[in-house]
């Protein structure tokens, strides 16, 4: 029945294709339209420098967002209603990290780039632990109207390609554009996000990023980190001092606060927290892949690693990562006083390596050709 919906009204919706494709009109999507972030934010950020010619649209609910009004040519609309529907059906090319709705009926003259949210290989996703028939009607839909699905490593194209029903050739493996920043680093955004949080510039960052569990599990899931040996532990083992910033995954409540730290769930940019971050914490988060790439160090932090790995699993086992791992507040203490920079950075080198890692500082460069060569500028 749901799936009879999706067909319906994708019928329906065919009714904007009496309007013409502009052929100067991208549009973009981040999480459903919850975001200006991700992968979408840096190939509009580097188009918006190349050329005034396109026309931009943003799905976004926040449509007074304070950082696309300052942008040219460039319309926000709301990820619902009419208006949405007649952007999305006659952009030329349209971009999103989370998948398009599959009600939406994109015209073979359009051309869809899925840059998706995640880089490596790490917790499963599509059929590999949903093989439900409407799961596979539904991902089918969508592998048929992607141009081509952005990768970050050759086990990303392999994983994605068996399980989201995408055919390989349809996979450009150039790395995440979102990740050419933190290959790069940048002084300027870190003084920023301090700046921000009214930081002194020399204090230290570590980050606490956990990932989405199921519902029942959201916070009490996450009551196990000590924030205060946590920081004694890096002050013996780093000195300076330290402040703790804590993200929750966009699934999750936000505004869960925790003593003893700063909640930056607000702050939209992952890649400007990393930039700034010292270290970083998570459990299994695919922003570990992101963070490797900084060589800075990262731990992970999994109280119910068994319980996850149950329910979810791994396309790559934790034994293979190159991480720390704990599972308590006494093993985490441990690991960080006796974590080696030196043979850390070693194993990141191999885990890249065998995840076949894609990154290559130019990603955002590359997409601008495709969407330059689909647009005829």
């Amino acid at each position: 029945m749901k799936y009879l919906s999706i067909i319906i009204f994708r019928m329906i919706l065919k009714v904007f294709y009496l309007f013409p494709i502009k052929n100067n009109k991208v549009l973009y999507m981040s999480y459903g339209g919850k975001k200006f972030n991700c992968n979408p934010k840096y190939i509009f950020q580097y188009i918006q420098d190349e050329t005034s010619e396109l026309e931009h649209i943003w799905v976004i609910e926040d449509e007074k967002n304070d950082e696309l009004k300052d942008y040219d040519n460039t319309s926000l609309v709301d990820n619902k209603g009419l208006s949405f529907y007649y952007h999305f059906l006659t952009s030329k090319v349209v971009i999103s990290n989370a998948s398009i709705p599959t009600y939406i009926p994109l015209r073979k003259k359009q051309k869809y780039i899925e840059t998706w949210h995640g880089g490596g290989a790490y917790k499963k996703t599509g059929l590999s632990y949903d093989k439900s028939p409407l799961q596979i009607k539904k991902l089918k839909l969508i592998a048929d109207e992607i141009e081509f699905f952005i990768s970050s490593s050759q086990k990303v194209t392999d994983t994605k390609s068996d399980n989201h029903l995408i055919s390989k050739d349809k996979f450009y493996n150039i790395g995440m554009p979102r990740n050419d920043i933190l290959l790069k680093g940048s002084e300027e955004i870190k003084n920023k996000v301090k700046k921000f949080y009214d930081l002194d510039m020399d204090t230290n960052i570590v980050l606490y990023a956990p990932t989405y569990r199921s519902k029942e599990d959201d916070e009490s899931s996450y009551e196990h980190l000590d924030m205060k040996k946590l920081v004694n532990a890096l002050q013996t083992k780093f000195g300076g001092e330290w402040v703790v910033f804590t993200r929750m995954h966009y699934y999750l409540n936000e505004k869960m606060e925790y003593k003893n730290a700063v909640n930056v769930s607000g702050y939209d940019d992952m890649q400007e927290l990393m930039l700034a971050t010292d270290v970083l914490i998570t459990d299994y988060s695919s922003v570990m892949w992101d963070f490797s790439l900084t060589k800075k160090p990262c731990f992970v932090f999994a109280p119910d690693m068994e319980e996850y790995e149950k329910d979810r699993s791994f396309f790559t086992p934790p034994s293979e990562w190159p991480f720390p791992i704990a599972k308590t507040n006494e093993e985490f203490e441990w690991e960080i006083i006796e974590f080696d920079q030196v043979q850390y950075e070693e194993a990141v080198d191999r885990h890249h390596i065998n995840q076949g890692s894609f990154e290559s500082g130019h990603a955002t460069q590359d997409v601008w050709m495709k969407v330059k060569e689909y647009t005829g500028i």
